[in-house]
C-alpha cells in the first residue's frame, strides 16, 4: 500500500491515486479497503498550494462543526483561487447539500466529477440526493457507480440494501 506523506502537496492530479484505486477495487478485506480510501481522502483535500490547504483545513473543522455559511466562505474560497481543485467543489457540494440545496450541490458535484470521475464521495453524494427527492432508481444507480469503484463500501452496500427493500421490485 502507498502511503502519503504528511508533507507531500497534492490534489486529484496525484499520481498516487492511480495506485491506491486499483487497490481499492482489488481489496478484499474491509480494513485494507479502509485503509485505501483514508489515504485518498487525504490526497484529495492537501492542495499543492499551502494556503489553500490551510483554507481546507478550515472549511473542514466548519463543516465539523456545523457552521455551514463559515464552511461555505471557506470553500467558495478556494473555489474562487483554485477551480480545477475538485475537493473544494465535493466540499461545498457537501455543504449545499446539508443546506437543502439540492439544486446547487448537484451542481457542485457534477463539477468535481469531471475535475475527479473516481470521485466516489461526490457519487455517494448524487445518491443522498436523489434519494432524497424521491429517485430511488437514480439513487441506486449513483451508489451502484460507487461499487464499482470502491467494492466493499459498506455505505453504498447499505444504501442499495434500503432502496431495494423500499422499493418492491428494483432490479440489484
Amino acid at each position: 500500500m502507498i502511503i502519503a506523506s504528511e508533507t507531500s502537496f497534492s490534489d486529484q492530479t496525484d499520481i498516487r491515486l492511480n495506485r491506491l484505486f486499483k487497490d481499492l477495487k482489488a481489496s478484499s478485506a474491509d480494513i485494507h479497503a479502509q485503509s485505501v480510501e483514508r489515504e485518498i481522502w487525504k490526497i484529495w483535500t492537501i492542495h499543492k498550494n499551502r494556503h489553500i490547504t490551510a483554507l481546507m483545513s478550515q472549511g473542514l473543522k466548519a463543516l465539523d462543526n456545523n457552521s455551514l455559511e463559515k464552511g461555505l466562505a471557506f470553500f467558495n474560497d478556494i473555489i474562487e483561487i483554485d477551480p480545477n481543485f475538485a475537493e473544494a467543489w465535493n466540499k461545498r457540494a457537501t455543504v449545499y447539500f446539508l443546506m437543502g440545496n439540492f439544486d446547487k450541490s448537484m451542481q457542485d458535484i457534477r463539477r468535481t466529477l469531471i475535475l475527479e470521475p473516481r470521485h466516489f464521495g461526490a457519487i455517494s453524494g448524487l445518491g443522498l440526493i436523489f434519494n432524497a427527492i424521491e429517485q430511488p432508481e437514480n439513487a441506486l444507480s449513483a451508489f451502484r457507480r460507487v461499487l464499482e469503484i470502491y467494492p466493499l463500501s459498506r455505505s453504498a452496500a447499505g444504501f442499495i440494501k434500503k432502496l431495494s427493500n423500499r422499493v418492491p421490485g428494483l432490479r440489484l
